[in-house]
């Protein structure tokens, strides 16, 4: 009967985009020293990855060197999104004459990181994977789609399409020149239930609020009510296939600042990080 492999030195997971060639852990079998062994990997589930051209992969994630598992290869490209939520490996030792000595196993559990993807000044379409990505659009209209994970997508200045997909999903604006009225930015579509634990938000809290006095002030959420002349207000208003989001930041009744959102739907002040 074969003994057992021992894997030491191995975090518990492997982060997302790490580099081919990093050492993830090691093998030892008690009784032998590394060079009376050949580790070798006896099975390995494929890392599976569509990529945006529309092509299917299976790539040989992780190998052996002498004692040492090793990434193969970038298994978490950009360009590539993932369904594995883990990957099996299995290990056997051979000893110098090529007869079994011992065998093992691993299981792989890919940890999410943030990854950043960013643009240019020029109109860009950025896609994000399966993972937590955070798209920066740049100065042009652009178009971000998060797909999988957790994703915060910022347009930036332009008119930008923004599609959050799968996941809790966050859209930064950080000025209120980055989204005007009559050339907002278009939400394509919005995930948020009222609590639901998955839902989108609209991070507005980097805009100055009020103009009017010095500082960073919160926006004060008044629903569907029309402005009312006090500035740092933001509303919405419901169309039948739109809803629009309006913010007045010096208090003279009209919007300064515009969110377009692909849908007709009521919205809610914890819809907002304000």
């Amino acid at each position: 009967m074969a003994l057992e492999i021992t894997v030491e030195d191995y975090a518990g997971y492997v982060k997302q985009m790490t580099p081919a060639g990093t050492v993830i852990g090691s093998l030892s079998l008690d009784g032998y020293s590394d060079d009376e062994l050949v580790y070798s990997i006896s099975y390995q589930q494929y890392f599976e990855a569509y990529s945006f051209d529309g092509y299917y992969y299976e790539i040989d994630t992780f190998k052996i060197d002498g004692d040492k598992i090793v990434v193969a290869d970038d298994q978490w490209l950009r360009g590539f999104w993932s369904r594995r939520d883990d990957i099996e490996l299995s290990f056997e030792a051979r000893d110098k004459s090529g007869n079994l000595v011992a065998t093992g196993g691993l299981y792989i559990d890919p940890k999410d990181v943030r990854e950043d993807i960013r643009g240019t000044a020029k109109a860009d379409t950025l896609q994000g994977d399966d993972g937590m990505n955070k798209l920066i659009g740049g100065a042009g209209n652009d178009i971000l789609w998060g797909r999988g994970g957790d994703d915060i997508l910022y347009g930036g200045a332009g008119k930008d399409s923004l599609r959050g997909g799968d996941g809790a999903d966050i859209f930064l604006f950080k000025s209120i020149t980055e989204s005007k009225v009559g050339a907002a930015d278009v939400i394509t579509a919005w995930d948020h239930i009222p609590r639901n634990d998955i839902r989108d938000l609209i991070d507005l809290s980097a805009i100055d609020a009020n103009t009017k006095v010095s500082g960073n002030q919160a926006f004060d959420w008044i629903g569907a009510k029309n402005f009312s002349g006090h500035a740092s207000e933001l509303r919405y208003v419901k169309g039948k296939a739109d809803t629009f989001v309006y913010a007045d930041v010096n208090g003279d009744k009209k919007a300064d600042f515009a969110i377009q959102i692909k849908d007709s739907i009521k919205m809610y002040s914890d819809d907002f990080l304000l």
